[in-house]
């Protein structure tokens, strides 16, 4: 059973390396921007291959957004 990769690492695929824009648990599928012709592509979590994590900037920011979006509003 192999693992969905976080959004925004960089993963290597059949057609190439990429960054993961989309993970869906439910379809199985991992949405991936293509490097050099920024191509989006959909892959199923057996055929890519973690390279490295997302940067610390978007790490930061989507734990950010996830705090603001529990924040009870007035």
């Amino acid at each position: 059973n192999a693992a969905m990769p976080r959004v925004n690492s960089t993963v290597e695929t059949p057609k190439g390396k990429g960054v993961v824009l989309e993970s869906n648990f439910l379809t199985k599928k991992i949405k991936v921007q293509m490097e050099g012709d920024n191509a989006i592509r959909l892959f199923a979590p057996e055929e890519v291959t973690f390279v490295a994590p997302p940067p610390r900037k978007a790490q930061k920011e989507q734990s950010e957004s996830a705090e603001e979006a529990s924040l009870p509003t007035d």
